[in-house]
This record gives C-alpha cells, sequence and structure tokens, in this order.
C-alpha cells in the first residue's frame, strides 16, 4: 500500500504529531501550510486522477481529499495565494503538444478555475 506521510514538528525539531493517509503510487510535488493552520499537500496520481490533493488541519486530521481528475496532469508547484487561497501550477501533453495547466482554489477549497495555458 502506498501513503502519504505527514510529520508536524515543533522549532526545536520534537514530533508533535504523525498521521498517514492512504493514497496512491504518488509523487510529491508541494505541501503548503494555510493562514488557518490547515496544510494542503499536492501528489501526482500517475493515472487518471491527475494532481491529487489532500488537506489536513492542524492536528493532523484529515480534512478532503480533491482530485483533478485530468489524466496526464503532473503538478510541478503549489503555492498560497494572499487571500488564503492556493493555486497549482503543472503541465500536461494533450496531442503531442505540451501545456501549461493552472488551476486556483478558494480560501474554502472549492475550485474557482483551471485552465490549460
Amino acid at each position: 500500500s502506498n501513503y502519504v506521510f505527514l510529520l508536524h514538528t515543533s522549532f526545536e525539531g520534537d514530533s508533535l504529531w504523525t498521521d498517514y493517509y492512504n493514497g496512491s503510487p504518488f509523487e510529491h510535488q508541494g505541501i503548503v501550510q494555510k493562514e488557518d493552520g490547515s496544510i494542503v499537500i499536492a501528489t501526482n496520481s500517475n493515472g487518471p486522477d491527475g494532481i491529487v490533493l489532500y488537506c489536513s488541519n492542524s492536528l493532523g486530521e484529515l480534512v478532503w481529499v480533491k482530485t483533478t481528475r485530468r489524466y496526464g496532469v503532473s503538478g510541478e508547484t503549489l503555492k498560497t495565494t494572499s487571500d488564503g487561497g492556493f493555486v497549482i501550477v503543472g503541465t500536461t501533453t494533450l496531442e503531442q503538444h505540451s501545456q501549461v495547466y493552472v488551476a486556483r482554489f478558494s480560501s474554502t477549497d472549492d475550485l474557482l478555475w483551471e485552465k490549460y495555458i
């Protein structure tokens, strides 16, 4: 089985909590901590789910899992936005043409838009 492992430490490096989330084969692509203390992790599923996003609260409890459901989309970076949301940027190859994929999420973790450039 494959897992996403999350470890939260103090500034001194002491373990505060750890957690494992079930997952599919993945490549880690980014992690951000939002203003509310929640943590969003982006992974690549290498399958039909495309990019898989995991969100935990400040205690490490899994809040939600979302997928882009875009086969062949590979996430490259994950960043928070000034309004408390986040954006993920990746790439894909459609019909032998490479494109940039961008998805924007709100501060309430809803997908606002996604584009291929």
